[in-house]
């Protein structure tokens, strides 16, 4: 049984193995939190913002995530009214994404 719980300890969760693949750096969204939900891909130019049932990375091009905006068949890079134009602005989306799904 030790041997199972210490194999288990160390099998990644699909969220690191995301992680990984993506050259993802987590942080926490804000300084109050106690989990990494948001994370920069340096690589991909992107801003990822996740919790446990969804993730979605933005970049420019994309939209500004609004919660609630579109709906159900609107792709989440798309929930929005605003053009995401600099990475301050994906990284508003990510925290955004992140704060709805969490």
């Amino acid at each position: 049984m030790r041997e199972l719980l210490e194999k288990l300890a160390k099998k990644k969760s699909w969220l690191e193995k995301f992680k990984e693949e993506h050259g993802i750096v987590s942080q926490k969204a804000k300084r109050s939190h106690s989990v990494h939900s948001i994370g920069f891909s340096e690589r991909e130019k992107r801003w990822y913002g996740w919790s446990h049932r969804a993730i979605c990375g933005f970049g420019v091009g994309d939209r500004i995530f609004e919660p609630g905006y579109g709906d159900d068949s609107t792709p989440y890079k798309s929930h929005g009214e605003k053009p995401v134009k600099n990475m301050e602005d994906a990284k508003k989306s990510a925290m955004n994404f992140a704060d709805d799904v969490g």
